[in-house]
């Protein structure tokens, strides 16, 4: 009895030790308050890669399955360093530093409202090439014309630990999205 209990004992500290020493992965996240309610993404990709001036990070996120059936925000950052991508100062002629997109109801057809985003900033506070993931902060203000009639600001946006592939993005498509 005193040899099983000392077994037990031994079993029990040798798996917290085991258990203590894994790191735990914290997992990805995009959330953002858009008019003041909270947003968070259920579903999320995000591809680096060359832009047309360059070298960037595309976030595509949705609150639904796909970006038809639920609430899509996409994020466009021309750069890959961790530093702060503001969408007034332009890289070369009238080309932004970054941008986004939203569609409250999905890029479902013609019926879908588009907000464009008219000022705001991208920071992204940590690139991990090794296990290629990124972190950052963002806020816009969105609007569906030029006189900002009807807008959605959007504020305390984060994302964290998103994982990226690597591929081409076209920033064409990124501004048609949904036509």
């Amino acid at each position: 009895m005193k040899r099983s209990f000392s077994v037990l004992f031994t079993a029990i500290i040798l798996s917290l030790v085991l258990l203590n020493g894994c790191k735990k992965e914290e997992l990805p996240s995009l959330s953002c308050k858009m008019d003041g309610s909270t947003w968070t993404s259920l579903f999320r990709l995000i591809t680096m890669g060359a832009t047309d001036l360059g070298d960037g990070f595309l976030i595509v996120a949705t609150t639904g399955a796909s970006t038809q059936d639920g609430a899509y925000l996409s994020l466009l950052v021309r750069g890959t360093e961790a530093k702060e991508y503001d969408l007034a100062v332009a890289l070369s002629g009238t080309t932004m530093q970054c941008g986004a997109i939203y569609f409250p109801n999905g890029i479902s057809g013609t019926e879908s409202k588009k907000y464009i985003g008219r000022s705001g900033k991208i920071t992204i506070t940590e690139v991990d090439t090794e296990k290629s993931k990124i972190s950052g902060t963002f806020s816009f203000t969105l609007s569906t014309d030029l006189a900002g009639t009807e807008k959605v600001v959007i504020t305390e946006g984060k994302f964290e630990n998103l994982k990226y592939v690597k591929a081409t993005i076209s920033v064409t498509d990124f501004l048609e999205t949904g036509k």
